[in-house]
């Protein structure tokens, strides 16, 4: 990915960043952002995809009018076999296709509630830290808020900021992520505006969480998140 749908780049953790702190100054909610290539490995659904195109291959054999050498045949049907697994993990349309969406879905709902719990985003003192967690394969967002924040209350202004973060994923990319993030600002302001002596509990910058590790760090390949 490249330019305005780069997720991981500079430009991303930037406007994310930007976009977070203009929206905290409003408000006594504690916001985060993780973006995630994937909360998946989904390696069944290359093999589906992989013994499918063998299948083909097999079918091709015994009804195609052309000879093959018999011996030539189990050996060319395991390079087809990987091949098509190999191709399948590398197009993620095609890999949707062979998995069902309460899959993707559990996920993405799994994936959210570790990254919530393992950031300490439930640490902070009144407990109103919220997670908007974004899986790009899956193209899914999951909302987490904690206990001190009443999601009902938010409204529906806060669940049409939501689908404009998601579409985000299919649309425009980061532009329309900050501008989803940015209409976040009235209903949380609403219903949890920020006092005078409100303290930040949860830094600004921008924090990169690995999946394979589970802890936040400085830089990782596989996510970023920004406070």
């Amino acid at each position: 990915m490249a330019g305005d749908h780069d997720w991981l780049g500079n430009d991303a953790k930037t406007r994310v960043e930007r976009a977070v702190v203009a929206l905290e100054a409003q408000t006594s909610a504690e916001l985060v952002v993780t973006v995630r290539q994937s909360s998946g490995h989904y390696r069944a659904a290359d093999l589906s995809f992989a013994s499918l195109v063998a299948g083909l291959g097999l079918f091709v054999y015994v009804y195609h009018p052309a000879e093959f050498a018999d011996d030539a045949v189990p050996p060319a049907l395991l390079v087809l076999y990987a091949c098509a697994a190999f191709f399948c993990a590398q197009v993620p349309a095609l890999r949707r296709r062979f998995v069902r969406g309460s899959t993707l879905r559990d996920n993405v709902r799994r994936a959210a509630l570790t990254a919530f719990h393992e950031q300490r985003i439930d640490g902070t003192s009144a407990r109103t830290g919220i997670l908007i967690y974004v899986s790009l394969f899956e193209r899914m967002v999951e909302v987490v808020p904690d206990v001190g924040v009443d999601a009902k209350k938010l409204g529906v202004e806060f669940g049409k900021a939501v689908v404009e973060v998601t579409a985000a994923i299919r649309g425009d990319g980061i532009r329309q992520l900050e501008q989803g993030l940015l209409q976040m600002a009235a209903p949380l302001a609403r219903e949890l505006p920020r006092a005078d002596d409100d303290v930040n509990e949860l830094p600004d910058g921008l924090l990169s969480w690995c999946a394979r590790r589970g802890v936040p760090r400085t830089s990782c390949s596989c996510s970023a998140s920004a406070r």
